[in-house]
């Protein structure tokens, strides 16, 4: 499942974010693609509605793209299933931060799809 949105701060940076199944991974990874120029330090913040988790590292970059993953612990699951949105931060600059909203309407369908 893959879900594009636009920076709050700064519309004209887009972010991805992929969920995708796993070989011993039970609930899957989380990938964020972001854009070069990323400060790949700070990695990739992950907050469900109030309930924050820990930052994704980034570990490669292409001629187009940074990427980050993690895996998908139970708790976040839990909260993507029955929460509504997805905040995504990426830094430009230390401390300096972007926010991307994905709405999770849907996310359960999707991702119980995704599971068979």
């Amino acid at each position: 499942m893959v879900q594009k949105a636009a920076s709050e701060e700064q519309p004209n940076v887009g972010l991805m974010v992929a969920v995708k199944k796993a070989a011993g991974m039970p609930n899957g990874v989380i990938q964020v693609f972001a854009p070069l120029g990323t400060f790949l330090l700070e990695g990739a913040g992950i907050k469900v509605d109030e309930a924050e988790f820990p930052k994704l590292p980034f570990f490669r970059c292409t001629q187009i793209t940074c990427a980050a993953e993690g895996p998908i612990n139970n708790d976040l699951m839990s909260k993507m299933i029955n929460g509504k949105n997805l905040l995504i931060t990426i830094y430009v600059n230390p401390g300096e931060g972007l926010r991307h909203i994905f709405t999770l309407d849907g996310f359960k369908d999707g991702y119980n799809a995704l599971r068979e």
